[in-house]
């Protein structure tokens, strides 16, 4: 799954506690942020 997350330009998070059950968080940035973050890492 984090790599499906990073591939897609976002991050995963999963935390756990005794007792509490798991979170499972994704970010996924926005369509035109991804195209302007592809964009600033081709003129590098």
């Amino acid at each position: 799954m984090n790599e499906r997350a990073t591939l897609a330009g976002g991050k995963l998070s999963i935390n756990t506690a005794p007792g509490k059950g798991t979170k499972i968080s994704l970010e996924i940035p926005l369509l035109e942020e991804i195209k302007e973050f592809n964009n600033q890492a081709n003129l590098a």
